[in-house]
């Protein structure tokens, strides 16, 4: 469905659809404003007639102010189911007759629609108008909106102001008032019934038009462009035997000749590509080939020099305590080659012994360290990394337990499982948490925290110490193997190049932050699974 809804025919149909339908409804509705105006127009021309007819029939009867004979007529006249409504009253708004029984000897009120609709806001009434300009027409939509209703003048005459029954003065131009109501309801009816007709057939001339407008264009323009983009798919595809309406006269006609005309060129420019594309494959292989041969060479002399340099530092740092146990020893042998040893002699022995496999120890924890990192293959398994950390912790609390160390954690609720191996992760912590330890000689706060980190898809883990900071100047080193910043003699300087190898091998991420004075934070993002 949504596929039809975005083609170019549904669009053109729609477009076509709207403007016949909203042309063709404005054009009803037009019709039928003006014929409702016209029927409205004729109806007060009848209104009109009547009321000049029953002023006619009335006058020889108000001439002698026979009031009976004025009821009469007009119960008469208002039995008709047109009339609603049929009344006499005078310019000051007294009722000198109707066919409602229950307005007799009533007074309107200016307020009241028969005064309002003749007089100013300053209730004074209207003058100077001539008997055409006096008959006013309105509706009241708190009765019945279906009635039309007239007030007609009756305006005074030589008949009237020179009869000797009831006079009125010559200077009086309107006597009193003719108010009529009749029912419009067959007028609308008939109106309602005109309207629905003409809506039923410009719908149905809107349908035929539509339906022989969109045969037209599926023919003409439709079709054409489907060929069109039919072939352009097929050129997509590499197939360049197309079938184009180039035979037609008008603007697809010419689009389909420059289309086929575009196809040519491509096909040609294709052959000539696939010429340069097997030149430049034959080329492209001899220098990979070329290049394969020269990064070989380059990895090999990187992997010597890289090897060269650790070798350097590996000798360095087991030449120490290695001289020092050949210095020992030679001491240890004079002193046996003597004999009788006294017991302070036996004493500085043992001393030395114990210097002796202090340095033993320290090449081993060296080789055991550098072991670890060779060992390249992880396990990696998704992991619980709050049940890794809270392990860590709890390994070196048991270490910390005689000094004034506290370690404090804080957790997210729900943090997914990461990607990494169990027993390294939990070595990363353990190096991070003993470096922590020793930069607080005196005491201090390691925190750890934990939270999903939403932007790098991880679980970002950050352990902070409150202990004495490490220098600017060592930050971008302390990475790096047998680098320590400690001064105290006991660090080898393996422990966070082991920690970096360990989340770099993971896909992680570890940096630190340090002040002097206030403590250091690493920060490490673990994936998650």
């Amino acid at each position: 469905m949504k596929e039809k809804i975005r083609t170019l025919r549904f669009k053109v149909m729609s477009i076509v659809a709207i403007a016949l339908t909203t042309g063709f409804f404005i054009f009803a509705f037009l019709i039928l404003s003006h014929q409702e105006r016209v029927y409205y127009d004729y109806l007060k021309l009848n209104l009109n007639t009547i009321s000049d007819t029953i002023l006619k029939a009335l006058e020889i009867d108000m001439m002698q102010n026979n009031r009976e004979a004025i009821e009469s007529t007009l119960k008469l006249i208002g039995h008709q189911d047109l009339i609603k409504e049929l009344r006499i009253y005078s310019h000051k708004g007294n009722i000198y007759a109707s066919i409602n029984d229950n307005e007799k000897r009533k007074k309107l009120s200016l307020s009241e629609v028969q005064c309002a609709v003749c007089h100013s806001q300053s209730n004074k009434a209207l003058t100077n108008i001539d008997k055409q300009d006096y008959l006013v027409f309105y509706k009241e939509k708190t009765t019945n909106p279906c009635t039309l209703k007239a007030i007609v003048p009756i305006l005074n005459s030589p008949k009237c102001y020179s009869a000797s029954c009831h006079a009125h003065s010559k200077n009086e131009k309107i006597l009193g008032f003719l108010n009529i109501a009749v029912c419009t309801l067959k007028l609308h009816e008939s109106l309602n019934k005109d309207r629905w007709i003409i809506l039923l057939i410009s719908a149905i001339f809107v349908f035929v038009l539509s339906y022989l407008i969109v045969f037209l264009l599926k023919r003409q323009i439709t079709f054409p462009i489907r060929q069109l983009v039919q072939s352009t798919k097929a050129i997509s595809v590499g197939d360049f035997n197309l079938d184009l309406p180039t035979e037609k006269k008008d603007e697809i006609g010419e689009l389909a000749k420059a289309f086929e005309k575009m196809v040519k060129r491509i096909e040609e420019f294709k052959k000539e590509l696939e010429g340069w594309n097997r030149e430049l494959e034959k080329r492209v292989e001899e220098k990979t080939q070329k290049l394969k041969v020269a990064q070989k060479k380059i990895l090999q002399a990187e992997k010597m020099s890289s090897l060269g340099r650790l070798a350097a530092v590996i000798a360095h740092e087991i030449n120490n305590p290695i001289s020092g146990l050949i210095v020992f020893i030679n001491l240890l042998k004079k002193q046996i080659e003597r004999g009788d040893l006294s017991e302070r002699e036996l004493e500085r022995m043992y001393k030395n012994l114990a210097l002796m496999e202090s340095e033993a120890k320290r090449c081993g924890k060296i080789v055991s360290e550098l072991l670890a990192f060779s060992k390249r293959e992880s396990e990696i398994v998704p992991c619980d990394i709050v049940e890794i950390i809270n392990r860590a912790v709890s390994l070196m609390q048991i270490k910390l337990k005689d000094s004034d160390i506290k370690i404090e954690t804080e957790f997210a609720e729900k943090l997914p499982k990461v990607k990494c191996d169990p027993s390294k992760m939990q070595q990363v912590f353990i190096n991070l948490i003993q470096n922590a330890a020793d930069a607080m000689p005196l005491g201090g706060k390691i925190t750890i925290k934990a939270e999903y980190n939403e932007k790098r898809k991880g679980v970002q883990v950050s352990l902070s110490d409150t202990g004495v900071g490490i220098p600017e100047e060592y930050l971008s080193h302390i990475f790096e193997p047998f680098f320590s910043s400690k001064d105290n003699g006991q660090s080898i300087g393996i422990g966070l190049f082991v920690v970096y190898g360990v989340i770099e091998q993971i896909g992680g991420k570890i940096t630190v932050e340090s002040e002097v004075g206030k403590g250091t934070t690493f920060n490490i993002c673990i994936p998650t699974v």
